[in-house]
């Protein structure tokens, strides 16, 4: 008995030299705030420096539509760099918010009133967690990081230019459906005063052929936009979670030691 016991002691000190201590913390702790900020800072800065950049370049209704080529060059990417939920939403909603911050200038000097802010916050932030579902929902599909993003930012670009891109061939019962959910169209409906129809600017009257050959109206209401990112948004982060919650319940669970 006394050798089995000195043979097991022995063994048990054995492992604990070679296995390296780790500290005991409990699943639902805090983490410190420090990393938080680290996981925030990256895509806030890019955010903010891009939008400085565009707002040096024009100040009029353009201005308002680069935060959505913003947010989907960096969302996707830097959401993916976190590894929890928690994490992601805060990279998810930084750049929405360095913007808001930065467009707080136009409020205070009545370029745009307070419900205008308000509501342009608003969309910014369903694009933003649109954005977030949908790349998401690739990664459960098995995409790997890089080609998640990647797709994510390709759809989102072709959602964003299709007045653009569509205009040798779209037709008029096709654009009285694209036209209310487009955060764009939103947008300018939303800041129609006081910087006007953005089709009708020499740069891209040049581009498509929207308000010429074809004629179209500014939706009455962003609320189109709004209801149809959050549907997107609400699918496919659900979509995500679930495929994510079966295949981790389906992976054969450790083998014991």
């Amino acid at each position: 008995m006394t050798t089995h016991s000195s043979k097991f002691s022995s063994d048990f000190g054995e492992l604990s030299r070679a296995v390296p201590s780790v500290p005991l913390t409990s699943a639902s702790s805090v983490e410190p705030w420090h990393t938080f900020l680290l996981s925030v800072l990256p895509p806030f800065i890019l955010s903010a420096a891009a939008f400085l950049l565009c707002r040096s370049i024009t100040t009029t209704l353009p201005l308002y539509f680069c935060p959505f080529a913003i947010i989907t060059l960096i969302l996707p990417a830097t959401t993916l760099s976190q590894s929890t939920l928690f994490r992601q939403a805060l990279c998810a909603a930084a750049p929405v918010d360095a913007i808001a911050l930065l467009t707080l200038p136009a409020l205070f000097s009545a370029t745009i009133s307070p419900t205008q802010w308000i509501l342009y916050y608003l969309l910014l932030t369903i694009y933003a967690a649109t954005l977030w579902g949908i790349v998401r929902l690739f990664i459960s599909l098995r995409l790997s990081p890089p080609l998640a993003a990647a797709t994510t930012i390709l759809l989102s670009f072709a959602w964003l230019t299709w007045p653009l891109w569509t205009s040798a061939f779209i037709t008029a019962p096709i654009i009285t459906w694209l036209i209310p959910p487009h955060p764009i169209f939103a947008t300018n409906s939303l800041l129609h005063p006081p910087f006007g129809i953005w089709t009708e600017s020499p740069f891209p009257y040049r581009l498509t052929t929207l308000n010429q050959d074809l004629p179209y109206s500014l939706p009455a209401t962003i609320l189109p936009a709004l209801i149809t990112h959050t549907i997107f948004a609400a699918l496919s982060l659900t979509a995500a979670l679930l495929l994510s919650s079966r295949r981790h319940s389906c992976e054969p669970p450790p083998a014991n030691q």
